[in-house]
């Protein structure tokens, strides 16, 4: 329907046709990559982008030796960069070791481990760092299989991945499976244990609230070959969904820090894409 006051014939009419879901984004690359810098949290959010577009350009053969020496470059940069905020204990916090004060942050130690296991193929790493990360996520182990939270998370963007145990345990599966380690691993087995216990507090739960904490069990099962919880877990996914027409997404509410004073709880509507686990049952 065209407003009454459009001029006679000036209406055109515009269409893309793209071959995969990425085309638009890789168009403008200079946004996707770039220079890590700041804190901790900062530094990897900047630093993990530099592998995936690495990644994806490499496996569709579009990687050129511009591209790749830019973001080589990057995440050399940003690599040595985070080593600066390692503790002696091997765990990684926003401002690094500041004495018996700080803390290693849980979170964003899983994110440097899985980040620099994955860097391996195209910097070098030194082993050392993934081993140290690994053998400290493993000590935030509870019997019960799922992590303690440790440390501080300063960055409000990722405060959705550690607002329980059962999203933060996913999260650091998640990590742990996406660096090479197997499924049969001790602490991943026992990490998975702690998963499906969890499933079954989390699979009742139709507030919103668990539609994330759901989407990351359904990608660690998924990681781990599970595909029975996998697809009874997106089961539980497809009846919270938000359907119009064709267009699939999900509300999840979610508790940032209050930008105002009345505290109250945020929804945003975001829709999740899953390329490894399709939604087919």
């Amino acid at each position: 329907m065209l407003p009454p006051a459009v001029v006679k014939d000036s209406a055109r009419a515009h269409f893309s046709v793209l071959g995969d879901i990425l085309s638009s984004a890789i168009k403008n690359t200079q946004n996707l990559l770039a220079m890590p810098f700041g804190c901790g949290e900062q530094n990897m959010v900047l630093f993990a982008p530099n592998i995936y577009v690495l990644k994806y350009l490499n496996e569709t053969q579009q990687l050129t030796e511009k591209i790749k020496s830019e973001a080589i470059g990057y995440l050399n940069a940003g690599y040595q960069r985070e080593l600066n905020y390692k503790h002696n204990d091997g765990s990684y916090s926003a401002f690094g070791d500041q004495g018996d004060q700080s803390q290693g942050s849980t979170w964003l130690t899983a994110f440097v481990l899985k980040s620099f296991a994955q860097a391996r193929a195209f910097i070098f790493i030194d082993e050392t760092h993934i081993t140290h990360a690994f053998t400290w996520l493993s000590q935030q182990q509870q019997d019960n299989g799922c992590f303690r939270s440790s440390g501080s998370l300063f960055n409000n963007a990722m405060k959705g991945g550690v607002e329980d145990e059962v999203t933060l345990s996913a999260y650091i599966t998640i990590a742990l499976l996406e660096s090479s380690l197997p499924d049969t691993q001790p602490v991943v087995s026992k990490a998975l244990t702690c998963l499906e216990s969890s499933w079954k507090t989390t699979e009742h739960r139709g507030d919103g609230s668990s539609v994330y904490t759901k989407a990351l069990l359904a990608y660690a099962f998924a990681l781990a070959g599970n595909q029975d919880k996998r697809n009874e877990i997106l089961k539980s996914l497809d009846t919270e969904a938000v359907k119009e027409g064709r267009n699939v997404c999900y509300r999840v509410c979610l508790h940032p820090v209050p930008v105002t004073g009345n505290g109250s709880r945020r929804c945003v509507e975001i829709v999740l894409h899953f390329s490894s686990v399709p939604m087919a049952f």
